[in-house]
């Protein structure tokens, strides 16, 4: 069976291109523009991944809505693994989303084969 995996990033670009090239590996994939139609999504469906930009607006208007999302998953205990994505990297925030439970920080631009590499990994390290 695929697994499940939700991309949420505020770009119109990145987001259709992760969407088109996960579905070409073989997975299913919903996307989300932003924090609010992302948590309606998880209400509705299991993910076994996320892939959750950092920079776009938050729940209460902060500049850090990745943040927001990936708290929340962790508050209600998902089982999904989440991959960060920023353009811009801070130590700041890199160290708080993998004190958050992410699994792991993908800086943008990088390249899809990065990015099948990690979710390999990932899914590896979910299924020990």
């Amino acid at each position: 069976m695929a697994e499940n995996i939700l991309v949420v990033d505020d770009d119109d670009a990145i987001r259709n291109m992760l969407d088109g090239f996960l579905k070409l590996c073989g997975y299913k994939v919903d996307s989300a523009e932003g924090v609010d139609t992302a948590l309606k999504l998880i209400e509705s469906n299991d993910y076994d991944i996320m892939l959750i930009g950092i920079n776009m607006p938050g729940i209460d208007g902060g500049s850090q809505g990745g943040i927001d999302l990936l708290r929340h998953v962790q508050s209600k205990s998902l089982s999904s693994g989440v991959l960060m994505m920023t353009g811009n990297p801070t130590v700041e925030s890199t160290a708080e989303a993998l004190k958050l439970g992410a699994f792991d920080y993908l800086h943008k631009p990088f390249s899809l084969g990065h990015l099948r590499l990690m979710i390999k990994r990932l899914l590896q390290n979910r299924n020990l």
